[in-house]
Formats: C-alpha cells, sequence, structure tokens
C-alpha cells in the first residue's frame, strides 16, 4: 500500500506502482493502526517541511513499523520519516529541484539492475543522517542520504523521487516490489 504524506506527485506514484503490483493508496492521517491486510508499504514524499512541523503525529501513525517486519520504502519525506522513526536527525539545507547523479557503493536489492552510478529527480529542502539499525547505500554531492537500508528488516529509504525518474525510477519501484515477494517466500 502507499500512505499517502499529502504527496504532489501520488498520481504518477500510483501509476509508476500499477505498473508492477496492486496497491492500496491511504492518507497518512487516516491511519490508525498497521493495516494488517497490506502487505507492504510505501511511504510518499510531501510538501511540508519536517523541519517546520511538530513530527508527533506522523511518528504516531507509523510506529507500527518499527515492530513490523513487513518491507518499507520510504521516499523523499517518506524517506526522512522512516529514519525519524528510528533516531535520525533531520536538517535543512539549500534547495534543489533538479537531477542529481547518485553513486552507489553498496551491494543492495534496492539499486539491483541500476549502474554504479544514474540520475534520479530529486527536490530536496531537507535531509537526515543515517539512522541507528541502517546502512547507508548511495550517496550524491547533493545528498549524502540518498538510499539507506535497513541491516535486518526489508525497509529502505531513498530520498529522489522515483516516480519523477524515468526508467531508473521504474527500476526502484521493481526492485522494492520484488524485495516483497522474496521477504515472503
Amino acid at each position: 500500500g502507499i500512505i499517502d504524506c499529502g504527496c504532489p506527485t501520488i498520481k504518477e506514484l500510483e501509476y509508476l506502482v500499477d505498473q508492477f503490483d496492486d496497491h492500496t493508496t491511504i492518507p497518512l492521517l487516516d491511519l490508525n493502526a498497521e493495516p494488517s491486510c497490506i502487505d507492504a508499504f510505501i511511504i510518499s514524499s510531501s510538501s511540508v517541511q519536517l523541519t517546520d512541523i511538530e513530527t508527533d503525529i506522523y511518528l504516531d501513525r507509523l510506529s507500527f513499523i518499527k515492530e513490523s517486519n513487513k518491507s518499507v520504502l520510504g521516499i523523499d519525506f517518506g524517506n526522512r520519516l522512516l529514519g525519524l522513526l528510528y533516531g535520525s536527525c533531520i536538517y535543512k539545507t539549500r534547495s534543489i529541484n533538479s537531477w542529481q547523479l547518485i553513486e552507489s557503493f553498496e551491494d543492495s536489492i534496492i539499486l539491483d539492475k541500476l549502474p554504479y552510478e544514474f540520475e534520479m529527480m530529486a527536490n530536496y529542502t531537507e535531509t537526515s543522517s543515517v539512522p541507528p539499525g541502517f546502512k547507508l547505500i548511495a550517496s550524491s554531492d547533493a545528498c549524502i542520504t540518498e538510499v539507506i537500508e535497513h541491516l535486518e528488516k526489508p525497509q529502505f529509504g531513498v530520498q529522489f523521487l522515483p516516480e519523477l525518474s524515468g526508467n531508473y525510477g521504474a527500476i526502484i519501484i521493481d526492485n522494492f516490489i520484488r524485495s516483497i515477494k522474496k521477504a515472503d517466500n
């Protein structure tokens, strides 16, 4: 399922996910507990800045993720929320809205079938530290934490926007869907 955090590109994200698997979209603030009928979660981007708001309501709605072994992919805002759940720090950065060259330096199923260096569309105004229990998978000159992966669970975060990144973005979503099916076996 897609957890919509107020994503301005939700239609593009839903269209991309539809190409690989069925999904349900749930507004973040409508979550009261872990939806048991959903096998995995994509936490969307948002136009909200975590450094400008009280985050408790968001963290309360997503607290089940820390206890769950279900697959999770946090995108942009969703990546920072995922990190915040596990104890990372959020920082304001200079605003960047452009294609970014991302360099991977660690093998990960989320980057399978992508070259060592690849470009993704990004819209940065914040970044986060690598949370405890995660490893850093890829970085760019604009953002250190482009891709993170939990050390024990199938949980990933990407700082860029796969839904606006063409074929490489589609590969990220396909890799995430494949990681769900792999975790189920």
